[in-house]
């Protein structure tokens, strides 16, 4: 079972193609999931200790704005991905759709937080873990919901990347908590990610 919660930042039709949110008009929503699609990457690029491309440093800003006033997205989107690491780009290529893209950079995320990894170290059973996980994807909830409140105004470049890495956190502790649940993780399993 895939879960993506995002919080409207982005919308998707039936076909999971962007569409407008509840909040952010086509433009936004295409701008806002070119730049969700970065954090996946800058996430990969940490777990393999690789570097981040100038391409995110020096131009990734200019081509959102662009997107966000009507440029064209699908060039934008191409020069985002071929900038990705090799993963990301992988990843997109067996996805039949934005959505799907985005669902399976989610599954394949590990939760390695330094929150995360204290919270779960002295778990002692499943049910406990799963306990763990659904306070701090509780907390992580509300903190989301704040800032997505306050994006509604100018938003910080900095609080925009947090907001963005929260997005991510969130939906990678739920898609444990639910890999729990159906048994498909385990607290031993967990020991060993965090170890």
């Amino acid at each position: 079972m895939s879960f993506l919660h995002l919080f409207d930042l982005i919308g998707f039709n039936e076909d999971g193609q962007i569409v407008a949110s509840d909040i952010n008009d086509i433009n936004h929503s295409r701008s806002n999931f070119l730049y969700l699609v970065c954090k996946y990457n800058t996430y990969f690029l940490k777990e393999e200790k690789m570097e981040i491309s100038d391409f995110f440093k020096t131009r990734l800003n200019e081509v959102l704005n662009c997107v966000e006033h009507g440029e064209n997205f699908e060039e934008a989107k191409k020069e985002v991905l071929s900038n990705c690491c090799l993963k990301v780009q992988m990843i997109q290529k067996n996805s039949a759709s934005d959505k799907g893209f985005v669902e399976m950079l989610n599954s394949v995320v590990p939760v390695k937080e330094k929150e995360f990894s204290s919270a779960v170290k002295k778990v002692q059973n499943d049910k406990h873990l799963a306990y763990v996980l659904t306070v701090l994807s509780s907390g992580l909830l509300q903190k989301i919901d704040k800032q997505v409140v306050a994006m509604q105004g100018n938003i910080e470049k900095k609080e925009k990347s947090q907001l963005f890495k929260n997005v991510i956190k969130y939906n990678c502790l739920v898609s444990t908590a639910i890999k729990v649940q159906e048994q498909s993780l385990t607290e031993l399993d967990i020991q060993r990610l965090v170890g």
